[in-house]
């Protein structure tokens, strides 16, 4: 099959700007925060939007994911999972979990707790839009060494379904980007 050069030129511009965009992520790292890049993903398709963690069929993706490019379904709901190491610090640091685009039904669980939760299933999830959201976490939640976090979007038949690399750090940090 043959490819156009406009295709190629095009298909060069995107790495272009793919590798740059995680050169500039890679250097907005400290000690204060940390990109996620990495996490594992199942789809479901639940008639309800009710935040139940998914207890199999999950396998690794590399973030930012859209699960509509690598999987033959569209699931109504994703849900991802991955781990953070904190370090100790005072009780009253808020930590924040910053998404740069995503779904308007969103909810987020902490060491199987509820931190987050907005939208509706049905009314909220056939909206094409997708918005920046910073979710704060109290320190309180979190305890030193491995956090278990879940994340779980909604995005009915929308194509661009999925979650972008994350950054996870102090509220301070996260909010002075």
């Amino acid at each position: 099959m043959a490819v156009s050069f406009g295709t190629r030129i095009c298909s060069a511009a995107i790495a272009l700007a793919l590798l740059l965009f995680s050169h500039l992520a890679m250097a907005e790292e400290s000690a204060d925060s940390t990109f996620i890049r990495a996490a594992e993903f199942t789809g479901t398709s639940d008639a309800a939007f009710e935040g139940t963690v998914p207890r199999q069929g999950w396998h690794p993706v590399t973030l930012p994911d859209r699960w509509h490019s690598r999987l033959d379904s569209n699931p109504d709901s994703g849900w991802y999972r991955f781990s953070i190491d904190v370090h100790p610090a005072p009780a009253d640091t808020i930590y924040a979990l910053r998404f740069d685009s995503v779904s308007p039904t969103l909810r987020v669980l902490v060491n199987g707790h509820l931190i987050h939760s907005e939208g509706e299933a049905y009314r909220d999830s056939r909206m094409i839009h997708a918005w920046p959201r910073l979710v704060g976490i109290p320190g309180a939640m979190l305890h030193p060494g491995g956090n278990e976090f879940h994340v779980e979007v909604r995005h009915g038949a929308w194509l661009r379904a999925g979650l972008p690399a994350l950054q996870f750090g102090t509220q301070e940090a996260i909010s002075s980007r």
